[in-house]
């Protein structure tokens, strides 16, 4: 049997020569936006990826390439035909480790180009990297981070979407009080899941023409806000109702609309995620309408007869409405003939906000109770108008809603 006996070292073992060290590139990285968070706002231009790689090999040339892919589909991320990429070709230092290999970390930086944006709202995506190491003229894969379910690479772009309506009139009108409350309904999408967020509102004027918007104002010059703090659901989509209460009077006088404002803000943060301020967004708006009136009358023979013009100001086109016109005498009681007050009504679709609309009333001899010539010249008498938002009864039947 033959023994071989060995004493001492090799004398080509050196555990710090790269050359004789097989290397095996390790990737890290974790996304987020331009303030660290997982969330991206709507109109974001850029978000980033920290990437931490070990093992490298130093004073080497490599290259990094990341992709946003759409973690619903599993596919790449498109938005307006175009893929969301970023690449950087880096050569590392010198060693760091007892292998002779590199450890550190840089940041990536992708941009998302202003005809993207609108693609962006309610998107989840993840960020996958791939890492090449170039020999000679050619780039040769080292390394990949590609998991779809990594929550370090994830980034939710969250979305809000409102409507403000009269709690009176469940309606984009408003009822005709001195106090008024309207309730906004903010659906949140693409949330953190269990994460605690802010919900903020606020209402604005919305201007006429010429005008610039404003926020609106109560009568001691505070604006009109509402907040309300939430936890996102296990889904990350969910509702979270917004309630203002206010004194409307000068929205009356001035025939006004309000529009609804809103801002999700993380818990601990000032900045919103998701906000929703489109100033002409019909949804996020309610109508304060004003009226006023013109009568006119004609004498034919012993009948008068009676026509009512309804200038109309801020009435919510599309809408149904009801004109009634009611005659009544001086002294505040109906005027009555044979038994009959003389009341009118009309229903409208206004196609504009503003415009009018004519009531002509049943003719009637204002004379019948006054023999006497004198008398009848005395005779006066007003015009009691309102106006009637429409709406559908148990039976489908339009029929006016009196709380308006």
């Amino acid at each position: 049997m033959l023994k071989i006996r060995l004493q001492g070292t090799m004398p080509d073992a050196d555990l710090n020569d790269k050359d004789q060290t097989v290397f095996h590139p390790e990737i890290r990285t974790s996304a987020m936006d331009v303030n660290g968070r997982s969330e991206l706002v709507r109109y974001s231009t850029k978000f980033y990826d920290v990437v931490t790689y070990d093992n490298l090999e130093s004073e080497k040339q490599y290259k990094l390439v990341g992709i946003a892919m759409d973690k619903n589909t599993g596919e790449e991320l498109i938005l307006n035909g175009k893929t969301v990429t970023a690449e950087q070709v880096f050569t590392t230092g010198a060693s760091n480790k007892k292998n002779g290999a590199v450890q550190d970390s840089f940041t990536l930086e992708f941009t998302i180009m202003q005809d993207m944006q609108d693609d962006l709202p309610g998107k989840d995506m993840v960020i996958y990297e791939t890492l090449y190491v170039q020999n000679g003229k050619t780039w040769y894969i080292a390394a990949e981070h590609k998991d779809l379910n990594d929550e370090g690479q994830e980034l939710k772009v969250p979305t809000i979407k409102t409507t403000l309506l009269d709690r009176a009139t469940k309606t984009h009108v408003a009822y005709p009080n001195q106090i008024v409350t309207l309730v906004d309904t903010v659906e949140y999408t693409n949330l953190i899941p269990g994460k605690k967020y802010t919900m903020e509102g606020m209402l604005m004027k919305q201007p006429k023409d010429g005008e610039n918007r404003e926020i609106f104002n109560d009568e001691n010059g505070k604006p009109v806000c509402a907040v309300k703090d939430f936890v996102a659901s296990e889904t990350g989509c969910g509702v979270v109702e917004l309630t203002f209460t206010f004194n409307a009077k000068e929205l009356y006088v001035e025939s006004r609309s309000v529009v609804a404002f809103e801002n999700c803000i993380p818990e601990g943060d000032l900045i919103p995620v998701a906000t929703h301020a489109d100033i002409h967004d019909m949804d996020q708006t309610v109508d304060f309408p004003k009226v006023g009136t013109t009568a006119s009358q004609v004498l034919q023979g012993e009948q008068l007869i009676v026509t009512d013009v309804i200038h109309y100001e801020n009435l919510t086109a599309g809408y149904s409405y009801t004109a009634k016109g009611t005659l009544v005498n001086q002294d505040g009681t109906p005027v009555v003939v044979n038994g009959v007050a003389i009341v009118k009504e009309v229903t409208f679709t206004p196609a504009s906000p503003n415009g009018e609309i004519s009531v002509t009333f049943p003719a009637f001899n204002p004379y019948y109770a006054f023999a006497d010539t004198d008398k009848r010249k005395e005779y006066k008498y007003v015009v009691f108008e309102e106006v009637y938002l429409n709406r559908q009864d148990e039976n489908g039947r339009t029929v006016p809603d009196r709380r308006t």
